[in-house]
């Protein structure tokens, strides 16, 4: 998460006039619902990924955005006052079983990654 911050003179910048640092791809910054001078690196949802996969960076897009899960699970902002600094972390919370979960999301994008892997030594 990127949150304003204060430029010499005192004056509090936003990220949107500062402008976020660039991410890698396949990352993009996106603004959440009630927050306009936050931003937040959320994944592209990957076209060729397989349906479990889609399905969790689509609800971690849609918790980001909204600051729910579609499973229940919250996303936690930090206390931390903006002018602190520039970075700071969110935690979202899922249910066991959601896709957008670690313990979910995380085996499956091995699996994934795997998978692209042995089919790109075949070539």
């Amino acid at each position: 998460m990127v949150r304003g911050s204060r430029a010499r003179g005192g004056r509090f910048v936003t990220p949107a006039e500062a402008g976020p640092p660039p991410l890698p791809e396949g990352q993009e910054w996106v603004v959440p619902a009630g927050r306009p001078d936050d931003r937040v690196a959320v994944f592209v949802v990957p076209e060729d990924a397989p349906p479990l996969v889609r399905e969790g960076f689509a609800r971690r897009r849609v918790q980001t955005l909204e600051g729910e899960c579609p499973c229940g699970g919250h996303q936690h902002w930090p206390d931390a006052d903006p002018t602190e600094g520039m970075l700071g972390r969110v935690v979202a919370h899922h249910f066991d079983d959601c896709p957008a979960g670690d313990a979910v999301l995380i085996p499956a994008l091995l699996r994934w990654r795997g998978e692209q892997g042995s089919n790109s030594d075949a070539d």
